[in-house]
């Protein structure tokens, strides 16, 4: 079901919950662990337990789901806070080299790396490969993925 009240979607998720065995196990998925917890306790107080439900975002659902083959690979996983220091790896080897392009004009920024991290993070998630894509923007996707075959590192895309 979907809707743009959460209260709504609370509630039909719940009585969802409260319709299951008390024997049942159940995997619930939230936006935040904790979220997917406070589902749990609403339908616990009212029926009295949650034995055997477990909870998980999705980003970790991806990441169990993912482990074996990522073990196959040889990588581990990586979070946003690494991505974004591999990116700050990129932006400083891009500008040694003289390829920052239109990034030159904002390199000195503190948010460049986060910004970086989180553009190139979506174009990954869309499958577009560095060939895709032009001037700084292919660069730096490069970069960014070069340093992760480097490390043996799975981002986010790549867990997904």
């Amino acid at each position: 079901m979907t809707s743009a009240r959460a209260e709504l979607r609370l509630r039909e998720a719940a009585a969802w919950l409260a319709a299951r065995g008390a024997d049942e196990p159940i995997l619930i998925i939230g936006a935040t662990h904790d979220a997917a917890s406070e589902l749990i306790r609403m339908v616990a107080r009212e029926r009295g337990t949650g034995f055997g439900w477990h909870r998980m975002t999705l980003g970790r659902l991806a990441a169990e789901l993912a482990k074996l083959a990522l073990a196959a690979e040889q990588r581990a996983p990586i979070g946003a806070l690494p991505v974004e220091a591999l990116c700050a790896r990129v932006l400083h080897a891009m500008q040694g080299a003289g390829t920052l392009g239109r990034l030159e004009a904002v390199i000195e920024q503190p948010g460049l790396p986060r910004a970086l991290a989180r553009t190139l993070g979506e174009l990954r998630m869309a499958k577009l490969r560095p060939e895709q894509l032009g001037g700084e923007l292919r660069a730096a996707m490069a970069g960014l993925e070069s340093e992760l075959d480097r490390a043996r590192l799975a981002d986010r895309a790549a867990v997904f």
